[in-house]
């Protein structure tokens, strides 16, 4: 079952955010997915929507009108190292999407603009 969590918070422009998704199935808590927010001063980019369709995957969406970004990923937020994914985004409708197997180490995401 996928979910969407559509929660609008509002914060300080210097503010950083780090969201843990566990998945409460794996007694090591090593499929969860993690969300990291940052303020950027262009806040006209995509929303990066996150699902999980089944226990083998978490797909990554954004808007097919921001065709300018890129999805990119860090193992850890200090230092990062971000990194653009490896697999091309598919076209889904008029969502970009990436799935990403959900038995990976801890994973970052954010959207890039080229």
């Amino acid at each position: 079952m996928s979910r969407i969590f559509l929660t609008r918070y509002t914060f300080s422009a210097t503010t950083t955010l780090i969201f843990a998704i566990p998945d409460n199935i794996l007694s090591d808590n090593t499929g969860g997915a993690s969300v990291l927010i940052t303020p950027e001063l262009d806040t006209t980019g995509p929303k990066l929507l996150i699902s999980k369709p089944n226990l083998e995957a978490v797909v990554l969406s954004w808007t097919t009108n921001a065709s300018d970004f890129r999805l990119q990923y860090t193992p850890q937020l200090l230092p990062s190292a971000w990194g653009d994914v490896a697999a091309p985004p598919l076209t889904v409708g008029t969502n970009h999407s990436v799935v990403i197997p959900a038995n990976l180490p801890n994973q970052f995401f954010r959207l890039w603009r080229n």
